[in-house]
């Protein structure tokens, strides 16, 4: 099979994994279906990336779309509370990410800025304690940015800060602010997790909502994709730099055999 051409036009295909869907792709539109076992081989030889649902395969074409290549799996993770930051951190990890440690350099900074925070301070940083602290949020996302022990950065805007509402609409607003702002000055990429929850009818003039609603324009006006969980975030980004250490080890072998002169 050739490998899958690079277009601006996408093209995906539906298979069958469960033995129910492998019966049904036989019958009426399923028919343009194939195997699960069929197509994961062709997609292999062609250098594409098979994906499980259409779930995926949007996550997988805003990564494309908004992320330059990812060739690392070292992850920093900022935002949220303690208990939100230790299931972040299970997730990454069992995805195939590697939550590191804070660096060094980054850990004796905050030592140094405030001796308190220090021994509480890790990745995933929880956001929640460094209020009324020294430790200003685009202050660490800065450092983390800088630093090139991380390969990429996961921000966790929180859906349920303890807060009154005009407390919690300002802290959403000034931590998508430092997200972006941040973003537009380093060059390390950085996504977003943002809750994307179904709402039923009386939901949907809610402030809450709205505000969120109106955080995702805001992301998507700053070119930084978002995800609705920790999950497909780091599935996408995962399946991201597999890509393109692929690519890389296939265009050296090329190199290698003398196929490629540059």
């Amino acid at each position: 099979m050739p490998a899958a051409p690079v277009t601006h036009r996408s093209r995906s295909w539906i298979t069958g994994r469960s033995s129910a869907g492998s019966r049904t792709i036989v019958s009426h539109t399923a028919a343009l279906a194939s195997p699960i076992n069929l197509w994961e081989a062709a997609m292999r030889q062609a250098g594409a990336i098979p994906v499980r649902n259409l779930d995926e395969l949007l996550d997988l074409a805003v990564s494309f779309h908004f992320l330059p290549p990812i060739k690392g799996t070292r992850v920093g993770i900022i935002g949220g509370g303690g208990g939100r930051a230790v299931l972040n951190a299970d997730e990454c990890e069992e995805i195939g990410l590697n939550v590191i440690p804070l660096p060094p350099e980054i850990d004796q900074e905050v030592r140094n800025k405030d001796p308190f925070m220090w021994n509480w301070l890790g990745n995933p940083v929880d956001l929640s304690i460094t209020r009324g602290s020294f430790i200003d949020p685009e202050y660490m996302l800065t450092m983390m940015a800088e630093n090139p022990n991380f390969d990429f950065l996961i921000g966790y805007v929180s859906e349920d800060y303890p807060f009154t509402k005009d407390v919690f609409i300002s802290s959403v607003e000034n931590e998508v602010r430092e997200y972006i702002t941040v973003s537009k000055k380093r060059s390390k990429p950085i996504v977003v997790v943002l809750g994307d929850r179904s709402l039923g009818i009386e939901d949907m003039n809610d402030w809450r909502w709205r505000l969120f609603a109106e955080t995702r324009t805001s992301l998507i006006n700053a070119n930084i994709p978002f995800y609705p969980t920790i999950g497909q975030a780091a599935k996408a980004v995962r399946a991201l730099v597999a890509y393109y250490c692929r690519r890389d080890q296939e265009l050296q072998q090329m190199h290698e055999r003398g196929l490629l002169t540059k």
